[in-house]
């Protein structure tokens, strides 16, 4: 998105060079932008500055109803020096944008970074826990989302079984007609994020890894997960008597837990991956963590048989050591472990 324009509170409105930007959106994407929110940060050396810095750029908002914020957005985040406490506002319009510069959300309360920098944990949240119409609004409102997703379709168009439904279309089905389904594939987002695998890849992974887990034998064991308040040794202490029926899926913290199930359907997996001569790996551009070995993963090894490895064995999730987790989804659906592994490391 083009944004030419910088402002300051004093109402300077200033070119920016355009080419540093990117280039226009065609106009049957610009639309979809209208109406769509922006995030706005704020920084100051105190809380009482802050609260007055809140208050003049509301002020300076209200005096300007010809401004984009779009472009005011741009500039708090690009333009502006970040100082020790922290604020923010969330807003698709002017009017609203008002209140939550003079009047914070108390998720937004003026907060002191902390002293020293940290290290960061990016936890990749699996689609097991997606639900109808998840980024439906994205896909109206985000040119870049929904030309990702265009993209996945043209990958998976071009594979020898193809799939004969859009990823884009299925999103936007109704309840009735949609084949939305869910599979545990998190780290293979995390790989592509560090920079393990490609796009493409990553998008094959988990496509082939959603259709052979979807499409197991008729005669096939039918099984279940639960979750236990054990360690993994109490845990393993427990199902002993049991070997063969019951076995650890996922160990998402230390005192939580989520099959040889899925053994039968690990052959399918492994040769789609294999015949795909393109599916290699790349050096890791940041730092991940196996939920594997539940050690730094070592991209020489994250071959078709690890991805498999990934489907069918024990999920590690609690072996990484950092000071903030932050999660990346739609959905908080490890917030809990994530808590309890900071509390233990």
């Amino acid at each position: 998105m083009d944004h030419p324009y910088t402002y300051d509170t004093s109402g300077r409105r200033e070119k920016v060079n355009e080419g540093a930007r990117g280039a226009q959106l065609p106009s049957n994407l610009e639309v979809m932008t209208h109406g769509r929110p922006f995030l706005f940060p704020m920084a100051s050396h105190s809380v009482k500055t802050g609260k007055l810095t809140g208050e003049a750029f509301s002020a300076y908002v209200e005096k300007r109803p010809e401004l984009e914020i779009r472009d005011l957005a741009y500039s708090l985040i690009v333009r502006r020096s970040m100082h020790k406490f922290r604020s923010f506002a969330v807003s698709s319009d002017g009017d609203g944008l008002l209140g939550d510069f003079a009047d914070l959300l108390p998720v937004a309360a003026w907060t002191a970074a902390l002293p020293e920098k940290v290290r960061i944990g990016f936890v990749y949240w699996s689609n097991n826990n997606q639900w109808l119409a998840m980024g439906r609004e994205l896909i109206q409102k985000s040119p870049l989302f929904k030309q990702t997703l265009q993209r996945c379709d043209n990958i998976l168009s071009q594979l020898p079984d193809a799939p004969e439904w859009s990823v884009v279309e299925e999103l936007l089905k109704s309840q009735a007609t949609s084949r939305l389904a869910a599979t545990r594939s998190g780290e293979i987002g995390a790989a592509y994020a560090a920079g393990i695998l490609s796009f493409e890849n990553a998008m094959i992974a988990a496509y082939y890894r959603g259709l052979y887990m979807s499409n197991g034998p008729d005669d096939s064991i039918k099984g279940a997960m639960m979750g236990v308040g054990l360690t993994e040794e109490q845990a393993r202490v427990e199902i002993e008597p049991y070997t063969g029926l019951i076995a650890v899926a996922a160990i998402n913290s230390p005192p939580t837990f989520h099959s040889h199930h899925m053994f039968p359907l690990a052959p399918g997996y492994l040769q789609a991956l294999e015949k795909h001569t393109k599916f290699t790996t790349h050096s890791a551009q940041r730092r991940m963590f196996s939920s594997v070995t539940g050690k730094p993963a070592q991209p020489s090894l994250m071959d078709p048989q690890y991805w498999v490895d990934n489907m069918v064995g024990t999920v590690r999730f609690s072996d990484a050591t950092v000071d903030v987790l932050m999660g990346i989804g739609p959905h908080p659906a490890l917030k809990g472990s994530s808590r309890q592994i900071l509390e233990v490391i």
